[in-house]
This record gives C-alpha cells, structure tokens and sequence, in this order.
C-alpha cells in the first residue's frame, strides 16, 4: 500500500448554498446570528423543515465576512474525513498563506494525532487578521464520540477571529453551558425559527401567484404555526385546487403526520414520467444531470431539473452554478419510503446501478455505500479491494471498519477479505476481534490445497501476526507460528507488502512504529529475532523487514553502539524499496549523517544530507516536510561546527516557520532547530519560549526522545542565562527519562555543555548530606542513579567529546582496491577503471560495492571524502 492519495473532495459539501428566488428577508434573525458573531459560537437547533440552512445562506450572502461552508452527511462519521472537509472549507475563506498551509496539514493526516494536528489548525486561525465564520450543516449526522470531544477542545480554544455556527435538528451532542454562561453562545431554537405572520404574508406573496385572502395566511400560519416547509407544501398543494376556499377550512394541520399528507399532494400532482424520474433520483443524495442520465438512462436530465426547480419542487442548489443539486432532505425520505412502497422490487438493482455509476466517476466512497445498501456484497467486497488502498492511506480506517461490518455474518467471505478485516480491526484496536477473524483464516489455509494462494494466504497471515505482535507483546506464540513456516520463501503478498509505517516523522523512532522513543533490553532483543525471522522467509526488502531495521539502527545509536547502528543504516540504504519510501530513506540519512558527525567525519555529514535533499527535490517532495527535516539538521550541523552565520542564513531556506509562531509538535524538529539558533544568537529566553509551547504537546502524545531533546535545551538555555538551580532541575528531569530508557547520545550530542552540567550535577549529588542524598535537585522517590551519571560522563572523556574520526577501516583496503580508490580520486568512470584494471564493468561494480562497505559509505564521493577524512593513503602513497 505504498500509493498516496488524496481524499476526493465534494465541492458541493462545502460550497455555499445558493439563494432560491424570492426568499424572505428574515432580518429579525439575521441581526441574531449579526450580533452572535461577538461570541465564539451560535447554534441553531429545531426540526428537518425548519429553514435553517436557508436562514444561514441568507445571512452569509448578505454579512460580508469571510465565510466557509461544510455540508456533513452520514459517511462524515469518520473522523479524519471530517476533519478534512472542515479543512477544505477554512481554506475557502482563509487567506491565501493560511489556506495553503491548512491543506497541508489535511494532507499530513494521518501522519498526526488529532490532537496535534487541530492545535496547529488552531494555531493557523489564530494568524488571520481578519475575521472569519465557519458553518457546519447538518451536525444531527455526527454520531461518532471522538469527533465530538474534539470539537468541544476545537472550540474551547478557537481564536477571537473565528466565530463558529452549527445547524442541527438536535441539540448539539457535547455541553454548551459553559460557553453560555460566559456570554459566547447564542442561541436559536425551534420556538424562535418558525416563520412570523408578517413573514408568513411575504413568504405567499413571494412565491406564490395565488389569489390568497388574508384571512386564508393567516389560518395558514397559525395551522402550521409557522413551519417553513409546511407552508411551502401548502403552495404547492393550493395550485393544483379547484376549491381553495374548502381546501383550506378542511385541513386543520392536525393530520396525523401533516408532511407526508403534503408530500403525497405533490408527487400526486407530478406527470408519471417526472414523478418516475423523482423517485428514481430521490436515492441519490447529491445530483448533477449527468448523473441523472446514467442513473434514470434518460438524456433530458438537465430539462427536468430545470422544470422542478421551477415548479419550486424541493430542489436544493448545492452551488451558485445550480449545477449540482440535492433534494429536501424531508422531500428525499418521504420520496424514498413511496418508491419503496410503489416498487420495491426495483430498490436494489437501481441501487446497484447507482452504484457501478459512482464508481465510472472514481467516487468510489460512494459506490461502496450502494453496493452495500443493494446488498450486493460481492460487488462491495470488489470496490473495497480497488479503493482500499487510497481509504487507508488517508488514515479513514473508521468508514473502512463500517463497510467491513455493513456485511451480514451469514454472508461467507474469501480468506483475503477476511485477512483485511482482521487488519482492519487490528488497527482500530479491537484486538478480540482481530484475533478471532484470523482465526478462521488459519483455519481455512489449514483445509487449502497446496496452490499459490494458500502460501499468499501464509504470507499475509505472517504479516497479520507480526503486526499484532506490536499490540499484544505475544512474542512466544508469534515465534511458534513462524518456526511453523515450512516455506523457504513466502511470496510477497501485494495486499500488505508494501505498507508504510511512516508519513510525518524525521525518525521512525518518533511513530508508534519506533515506540515513540521508548528503548529497552527486550526491544532490542525482539527487534533483533523479528528481522531474523522475517528474512529467512525472503522478505529482506519488504517495508516491515526495513522499517524494523531503522528503527534497530536509531536504537542502537541511541545506545551509543555506534558500528552495529552504522551497519544496519547502510543495510536499508542498499534496498532498492528505500529510495522510493521518503518516510524511510529521509530518517536513514538523518541518521546516516547524525552518525559520521559522531564519529568527527563533519564532511560526510554535510555531503550526505546535501544528496538526501537533491533526492527529495528531484522527487518533486522540494515544498514538503522531508525538505524541512533535511534542511534542518543542515542548520543544526553548522552550530554545531559554531558557524552561527551560515546556520541563521539557512535558517531563510524553511518558509513559514517563525520565533514568534505558536509551534504545533508535528514541526517539532524545525521549531526545536529554531530553539538552537536562538539559543546560539544569546536569545534564550525567546528559545525557552518555544520548547515550553511545545514541551506539554510532546508529552501528551508520549513522544520520549522528542521531551528528552525538549528538556535538555532547556537545561542548556537556562545554565546559559546563569540560572544554575534551574538548569540542574531540567537537567535532573531528563536523566529521570533517559535513565528509563538507557539513553546515551542525546546527552552526549549536546556537546560538552551538557557534560559541564552533569559533572556539577554528580558533585552536589555527592557533597549533599545523608538526609539529603538522591533529593537534590529532585524530590523523593525521584532519585537517578549515580552510576546511569558515571556511565552518561565516561562518554565525555576528552577523545570521545572532541569526537574525531576513527582512523581505522571496518577492514583493511586491499592493493587492487587501493588502485580503484585511487582512479575514482581523478574522477574516473567505471568503464575508464575497468579498462585501466582489465577488468569486466561488473567486477568494477562489485570492487566498489566492497570499498564502500569498508570505509561505511554509500557513493563515490563519500568514499572519497572518508577516504581523506581517515587519512587513507592510495597505491601511489598520496592521500585519497
């Protein structure tokens, strides 16, 4: 699943509604919703037919704010979807800046956690200098708990520019009280939304050319006592009677449910081949003619729309082109319900129909929902295997959850769409209910014949397994089953092969991949047998074989193991699936670079990143997050080298990133780079400004290695604004977590700084009292052991802190290799060497391969640059 799509957006959800021709000013409750906007929210609650949708139009037509406009509808249920549509509909309305990074951040999901990424929206809003109004529509849709707490936070801290409104037949599901009693929440409600007399007379003499008295508005309204729709029925309904006068003294409004009494006059009054089209068309819940031809096999879609959208027939534009259109959702249900009644037999092949069409057009979301509603669940499990995909790599694993579930259990279902299931449900947690599904695909590969598809069924079963190890820490029954594999060889199953554990992160130590950061003996070890494992079975070069690698190797940097970490980075750079995956190929020369500045090779560390970036770039990624990431560990080198001005130059290079800004974590590494440069410009107080922004977000979200750099460069900005006692109490904070996890480089990278800090820190530690030993500066219980401080301070001895470059080679260069070394320092080809050598072009290849093995490289020019940098002599005795 290594594609990358973008979530198809409908214009029409967030278009603003067009006004229908002679509407009613309802300026009473437009100066309502005109004085809520002071407030931080308006809701506006009351029944289907009320008029809230067009009473918002209204209002947004005429306000001259900036507006944006986000239509919901059932399949919004997922969070991420929402979320993303509410994004698509700021950008509407937002400045051109702010609009470009608010999309940004609707693509990055799911590479953030809501939480991260609705505080870097937030932090977007709260830039805009003018005032902005966001509508969402139809909020009673929105069943799922976790989108309404967000909103709640959403709302809690919304900036003063941004006034939000929800429209709902429901009160609004989370409490509003608060907001209430502080004076930012107006309300509108079913009593206050209904039309007035007064409104009532201008609504019929508006709409409508019928010879009404006064005394005939007048027992309308209070009849339907002012319902939108009702009196909208009634105008339709009093054109097609010969009796007006009778029609209206006989309907009393008490009709046991007056709507569909009304509704059943209007298609009543329809010619057979409109009424036809009507409810053929009523199952869709968004239209343009095109899609009316396909679904109905007319050609005349256009003509008719036109004809009921003059005949005032419940056809709602859904954009200022009336090009798309729905119908009242009221008129839609009851139209439904008829045509069910009518012919029932015809529902679900028209479903299915509407289906294949939806799926013509690539809104395959939708195609899925017809199939299922057709029952047609051979057809769904075929549009879920194309769309899949796409679904999951843009994090929606709640509608794909729904769309599994939406088969019925008595509906037997092929291994494959079983084993995607239980991936499914392993994803959204639910790990009883993973297990047992995959229960019953062993059961069936057990009863398949020996075929190509029951060893695809194994590796996806492999697959499965190693990834529920991660949630269950079941490590001995998964070793079982893989010891169990007879295979040599398990084909690389196309469902999961290529699935990507990494969209956002500079490390893959910082995803739930990487455990956020957290190390142990036992990672190390079950890492190790994992990658065992799956290698003998041929899955060297799968993403799950080479995430898992990286993850080792930044492990065992972070250990300070520092050739094992160097032969694993080098192992994945040699994949071929690398390069292909930023995610992975971006975090491995970070770490690849991050490693030869240990080992004093400051040269190898630049030519390394400035290649990882002509990557990126010649990858088209030149504006994304992978860039940033790269650039800014270019920043952090030449800081670290006390080159200040090169750093601050650099530092233009990362677009909309600022001191001043507000940081959200998932920019944490820019940002934390930031920190730095201020830190070396003496502007401490503005760094520690930053990191305490962005310290409470890392530990929300669990990201230990990022609170371990948070917290030291506080230790390291404080001791340098003089302020000792603090310095040492951040100081005593990160060896409390390093300690946890047996970090080492994190303090050693920060140079002899944090060296100085911890000697004084193991001096006041020992020449405290007895009644004060293990609480300075800590409290008790919070004691780091002294022994974790020797062991961090053995690794700033002299050698190590000045940090030069081992002069010795994994394994010595040999004559004939000397020789190549030598041709490649004058710039020669592989087909000039092996005419200089006699030798074969692959042998040439082969030769290389082994040179850069030994000097830990990975092209010519980092060969060359080590060569000189470990001061290798070539065969004619000068120095590569």
């Amino acid at each position: 699943m290594i594609h990358s799509s973008e979530s198809i957006i409908l214009r029409t959800k967030t278009s603003i509604p067009a006004l229908k021709p002679n509407w009613v000013q309802r300026r009473r409750l437009v100066e309502v919703l005109e004085k809520g906007t002071t407030g931080r929210l308006t809701t506006l609650c009351a029944p289907a037919g009320s008029g809230k949708t067009t009473l918002l139009a209204q209002w947004i037509h005429s306000s001259g704010c900036r507006s944006s406009w986000c239509s919901l509808d059932s399949r919004d249920n997922d969070p991420l979807r929402f979320w993303r549509y509410v994004c698509h509909a700021l950008t509407d309305a937002a400045s051109p800046a702010a609009s470009v990074r608010i999309r940004e951040l609707s693509q990055a999901l799911p590479g953030l956690s809501l939480p991260v990424f609705l505080d870097a929206v937030l932090n977007e809003l709260a830039a805009l200098e003018e005032r902005l109004i966001l509508v969402i529509d139809d909020y009673q849709v929105i069943r799922e708990d976790s989108i309404h707490a967000n909103m709640a936070y959403f709302i809690d801290y919304l900036p003063d520019s941004v006034h939000l409104i929800f429209s709902s037949r429901i009160e609004i599901p989370f409490s509003t009280v608060k907001w209430i009693s502080r004076g930012e929440c107006t309300e509108i409600n079913a009593g206050t939304i209904p039309f007035t007399l007064e409104e009532t007379f201008d609504f019929y003499h508006r709409s409508s050319d019928l010879p009404l008295k006064t005394e005939h508005v007048q027992k309308l309204f209070h009849r339907t006592e002012g319902w939108v729709t009702g009196l909208q029925l009634l105008a339709i309904s009093l054109r097609s009677q010969k009796d007006i006068d009778l029609f209206i003294e006989q309907f009393t409004g008490n009709h046991r449910n007056v709507a569909d009494y009304l509704f059943h006059e209007v298609l009543g009054g329809l010619p057979e081949d409109i009424l036809e089209f009507v409810l053929q068309t009523s199952l869709l819940e968004r239209m343009d003619a095109d899609l009316c031809d396909a679904v109905t096999g007319r050609d005349d879609s256009e003509s008719i729309l036109d004809k009921l959208r003059n005949w005032n027939i419940f056809l709602v534009p859904l954009d200022n082109d009336q090009a798309w259109f729905r119908y009242h959702h009221l008129f839609a249900q009851f139209a439904r319900s008829f045509m069910k009644r009518k012919k029932p037999g015809d529902v679900p092949g028209l479903n299915r129909h509407i289906s294949e069409c939806y799926a013509g057009r690539g809104l395959l979301d939708e195609a899925i929902e017809y199939a299922i509603a057709a029952e047609d669940y051979s057809l769904a499990d075929r549009l879920l295997v194309q769309h899949l995909p796409d679904v999951w790599q843009r994090g929606e694993s709640v509608s794909l959850l729904r769309w599994f579930d939406s088969v019925p259990a008595r509906i037997v279902r092929t291994p494959e769409m079983r084993l995607l299931h239980g991936f499914i449900l392993l994803a959204a947690g639910k790990l009883d209910r993973s297990e047992a599904v995959l229960k019953t695909v062993e059961a069936d590969h057990e009863n398949m014949e020996a075929s190509e598809r029951r060893r695809l069924i194994l590796s996806g079963l492999l697959f499965m397994k190693s990834n529920l190890l991660f949630y269950s820490g079941e490590y001995e029954a998964w070793y079982r089953f893989a010891d169990g594999i007879k295979d040599r060889f398990l084909p690389e199953s196309p469902l999961f092969y290529g699935f990507n554990y990494n969209r956002r992160e500079p490390f893959v130590r910082r995803t739930e991949f990487g455990l956020k950061g957290a190390l142990s003996s036992d990672t190390e070890v079950i890492g190790s047998r994992f990658i065992q494992v799956l290698e003998s079975k041929g899955w060297q070069d799968t993403l799950i074989t080479l995430y898992m690698n990286q993850t080792l190797a930044e492990g065992y940097y972070e250990l300070n193991r520092l050739q094992e970490s160097h032969a694993l980075l080098l192992k994945v750079d040699r994949s071929s699936a690398t390069g292909q995956i930023p995610g992975l190929s971006v975090p491995n020369r970070l770490m690849q670079a991050r490693l030869y500045k240990a080992r004093g090779q400051h040269r190898l560390a630049h030519e390394t990143i400035e290649q990882a970036i002509e990557s990126v770039v010649k990858q088209h990624l030149s504006e994304s997050h992978w860039l940033h990431y790269l650039r800014a560990y270019q920043i952090r080198l030449y800081l670290m080298e006390g080159k200040v001005l090169q750093a601050k130059k650099l530092a233009g290079l990362l677009p909309g990133f600022s001191p001043k800004d507000k940081p959200a974590l998932h920019q944490e590494y820019v940002y934390g780079t930031l920190a730095r440069l201020l830190g070396a410009q003496r502007r401490e107080q503005e760094a520690l400004h930053l990191l305490d922004l962005l310290k409470p977000q890392a530990a929300r979200e669990g990201q230990l290695s990022v609170l371990m750099e948070i917290i030291l460069l506080q230790a390291l900005f404080e001791a340098e604004r003089g302020q000792s006692a603090s310095a040492l109490g951040y100081l005593h904070e990160a060896l409390q977590l390093g300690e946890a996890n047996g970090y080492i480089r994190s303090f050693v990278d920060e140079g002899a700084a944090i060296g100085e800090l911890l000697r004084k820190y193991r001096d006041q530690r020992i020449s405290a009292d007895d009644s004060q030993a293990g609480l300075c500066p800590g409290a008790a219980g919070d004691e780091v052991s002294l022994v974790y401080v020797d062991r961090l301070l053995d690794n700033f001895t002299p050698q190590t802190a000045a940090a030069p470059a081992q002069n010795r080679l994994i394994e010595p260069l040999t004559r004939s290799e000397s020789s190549l070394l030598e041709l490649l320092a004058r710039g020669a080809s592989n087909k000039d060497i092996a005419q200089e050598l006699t030798l074969s072009i692959g042998t040439v290849k082969v030769y290389l391969s082994r040179i850069y093995a030994k000097l830990g490289v990975t092209s010519r020019t980092q060969a060359l640059i080590a060569a000189r940098e470990l001061e290798l002599k070539t065969a004619d005795g000068k120095y590569g």
